[in-house]
């Protein structure tokens, strides 16, 4: 009769007494199988947590954007146009009893690079005039100059001031800004494509 036992690496396999390399060596492979059966099997259960975590992270987000757009109610343009930059679009931001709390137009402006227009994103409060953002969400202008207009603390600046702007230079009346130096073209883009959002809100929601 063949007797095994295994006990941590002191094994004995024998037969009737004597050892026998077969036997250890079919002991050897049970505990192999055994050990790779357990780790395949903890792989699977991580990969199965992972995806789990990872379907409710993307339905979250998911939720989030759905409620964010649900927030945004579309303006007819009505056909308008400006003279100093295009509207794409506009919108009405609605609180959470529906009620209007601010306008956001996306407008695209010429600035030094006229084959790639500046597009952003300004918003307004309730006033229609009084500006709580300005994203510049796409820009090719010049590295290191133009560029900046990206930069927080140029966009971060128009928080709070009343539209129409003009940079220092510009023959208007409104609340003037500091333009970037060396970026004169590109900062009158931005007050133009801002003024473009002011004038669009007066026409559409009179």
């Amino acid at each position: 009769m063949i007797r095994f036992k295994s006990i941590m690496q002191n094994r004995t396999c024998s037969k009737d007494g004597v050892e026998t390399a077969e036997a250890c060596k079919k002991i050897k492979n049970i505990e192999r199988n055994l050990f790779m059966n357990k780790k395949v099997r903890n792989s699977c259960l991580a990969a199965g947590a992972m995806a789990v975590l990872s379907i409710g992270i993307i339905g979250a987000m998911n939720i989030f954007t759905v409620e964010k757009a649900a927030k945004q109610i579309a303006l007819d343009l009505n056909g308008f146009t400006s003279e100093v930059a295009e509207v794409n679009s506009a919108a009405a931001l609605l609180g959470a009893g529906d009620e209007v709390t601010g306008y956001v137009v996306n407008v695209s402006s010429i600035g030094f690079n006229e084959a790639n227009p500046i597009v952003m994103d300004v918003t307004f409060d309730t006033t229609g005039t009084t500006i709580t953002e300005v994203a510049i969400v796409e820009q090719q202008e010049t590295p290191g100059l133009g560029a900046n207009i990206a930069n927080e603390d140029f966009t971060g600046a128009f928080a709070g001031v009343t539209a129409p702007v003009y940079t220092a230079d510009m023959a208007a009346e409104g609340s003037s800004f500091d333009q970037i130096a060396g970026a004169t073209i590109s900062s009158k883009a931005v007050a133009n494509g801002i003024n473009a959002a002011c004038e669009v809100i007066a026409t559409i929601e009179k």
